[in-house]
């Protein structure tokens, strides 16, 4: 699944289920994280954790897109 798509089904799930405040829909993102993209985005889980603000949406996106064009170079790296 591309980034697009997976944000994409994360924002409808989100509107379906009546969560439009951006705090919770990067709380509704991250528990959705496995390895290595939970490892990578730490920073939010402790955020929330201590009680801190942890941004908005299209902040969260954008770090999302790092990880992932950061993974895509990694796995194309190593099939070469």
């Amino acid at each position: 699944m591309y980034l697009h798509d997976w944000l994409s089904q994360i924002a409808l799930y989100c509107s379906a289920s009546g969560i439009i405040v951006d705090d919770q829909k990067i709380m509704c993102a991250l528990t959705r994280l496995h390895a290595p993209a939970y490892t990578y985005m730490k920073s939010y889980y402790d955020k929330v954790q201590t009680g801190q603000g942890i941004g908005s949406w299209g902040n969260f996106s954008q770090e999302f897109k790092i990880f992932t064009d950061k993974e895509m170079t990694r796995r194309e790296q190593r099939r070469n």
